[in-house]
């Protein structure tokens, strides 16, 4: 689902020239780290790499987030009352 919206998304980063990254289990490391050395623009991330990130490198989290400025949950719906909603 994230690698769909990805390329749609990727479609219109001509119109609105903002970076547009993905973190899940199929992203390389290489990808993961730029994307922690310079965060911006939007990112599609699983709530299992959320969790990870959040678990994994919690001393750096202030830093990670400190610009963030939106959160969009999509398909919020599909999580309660199953498992990865716990």
């Amino acid at each position: 689902m994230i690698n769909d919206q990805f390329s749609r998304l990727q479609s219109l980063r001509g119109i609105a020239d903002i970076p547009i990254n993905r973190r899940h289990g199929d992203v390389n490391g290489a990808e993961r780290k730029a994307l922690s050395r310079t965060p911006s623009g939007v990112l599609l991330i699983t709530p299992e790499s959320l969790e990870a990130k959040l678990v994994l490198q919690s001393s750096r989290i202030r830093g990670i987030f400190s610009g963030l400025q939106y959160v969009v949950v999509d398909e919020l719906h599909s999580f309660i009352g199953a498992e990865r909603g716990a």
